[in-house]
């Protein structure tokens, strides 16, 4: 891998971003690059790998976003599905669809795969009226986006409160199926200070959790093994778990496993 990244004497490529997914690895280089390599049946590589060749999937390849001169600055992976966000302020998707997790539109079929990467719907900087993407994390078949500007958006699975969003909510009329939504709707996030924005999310497989400047933390969706942090098995809205104001803790950073949930905290 070392030499693939090479250009020339004195211009050598390096990695500044690692995603992974279940079974597959993405980077991010100082040239704008991404690669991908691990399982491909899924299409989370962004390329076609054909069956009888499923070793080549095993070696890092550079994953073309429309064109191979377009730079990405940020990437994310789901647990099948991989995104890009482009030095343009869009945001690509590609990989297992079949909850729309993707957020690149549904086709209806129980096997959708998105092979090569597609723009997410609603998401580039233009439709945000300059607001941007920056950071994208994705469970088994959900996926969250955070903005500069600290919103939080959420597309495909929504059937135990993968998304948080409330019961009448806009996503959820004329849903092309009521387990999952695929395009990306805003999350709210009750009690919420306006001028406290999210600024770290992450899914775990089918819960998630976001941690505002000020410290709060919130955690939503299923959790039969406690990964919520409180006693239901199913949070349908973000719940507040650490307070932005009184309390004894900040939040610091938070991480979603797949039945667990770590959080990092700070003494107020």
């Amino acid at each position: 891998m070392h030499k693939l990244l090479i250009r020339k004497a004195g211009d050598h490529e390096k990695f500044v971003s690692v995603a992974s997914g279940s079974n597959h690895l993405l980077v991010l280089t100082t040239h704008g690059n991404v690669y991908a390599w691990g399982a491909s049946e899924q299409g989370q590589l962004g390329r076609k790998v054909l069956e009888r060749r499923k070793i080549n999937g095993t070696v890092p390849e550079k994953v073309t976003l429309h064109s191979r001169s377009l730079k990405a600055t940020a990437i994310g992976a789901g647990a099948y599905h991989s995104f890009a966000i482009d030095e343009h302020g869009d945001v690509w998707g590609w990989g297992l669809n079949t909850m729309g997790q993707t957020g690149t539109g549904y086709n209806g079929k129980a096997d959708d795969v998105v092979q090569l990467p597609q723009k997410v719907l609603g998401l580039s900087k233009a439709e945000l009226g300059g607001d941007q993407v920056v950071e994208i994390v994705g469970g088994t078949h959900h996926t969250l986006f955070r903005t500069a500007a600290g919103k939080v958006y959420g597309v495909g699975r929504c059937s135990a409160g993968q998304l948080g969003l409330a019961e009448d909510d806009p996503a959820y009329k004329d849903r092309f199926d009521p387990d999952f939504i695929v395009e990306p709707a805003l999350i709210n996030f009750p009690g919420k200070d306006v001028n406290d924005p999210i600024v770290q999310i992450s899914c775990g497989t089918h819960n998630s959790a976001a941690i505002t400047e000020a410290g709060a933390l919130y955690s939503w969706g299923q959790g039969l093994q406690g990964e919520l942090g409180v006693p239901e098995d199913e949070v349908r809205i973000p719940r507040t778990i650490v307070r932005a104001e009184g309390g004894s803790w900040h939040a610091v950073a938070v991480s979603c496993g797949g039945q667990h949930t770590l959080g990092l905290f700070r003494k107020k």
